[in-house]
């Protein structure tokens, strides 16, 4: 048997043959470095980028603030920083 990084288990009676994918689309939504940097992706709703990741910043746990008495939570921040491999722009992003 042969394990492989997606945990699927293969014998010599596996069979491996190509097949087409179902549809044809692009899953992810690719947005350009400049259109974030002039602030005009929404931020609550998720993006996918492309870039070199260049650094990563520390854990941090912060208090989200209720609106009440003692209704006050943790919450988790991470900040990395991506460099589009085209240009020299640097973005800094904050992942909540």
């Amino acid at each position: 048997m042969t394990k492989n990084r997606y945990n699927v288990i293969l014998s010599e009676k596996s069979i491996i043959f190509k097949s087409e994918p179902t549809t044809y689309c692009n899953y992810y939504a690719f947005k350009p470095f400049g259109s974030i940097i002039r602030g005009l992706a929404h931020p609550m709703y998720c993006i996918d980028l492309y870039g070199a990741l260049v650094g990563v910043g520390s854990l941090e746990t912060y208090v989200l603030q209720g609106d009440g008495v003692g209704d006050n939570s943790l919450d988790n921040k991470l900040v990395f920083s991506l460099i589009n491999p085209e240009y020299v722009h640097q973005i800094t992003l904050q992942l909540l």
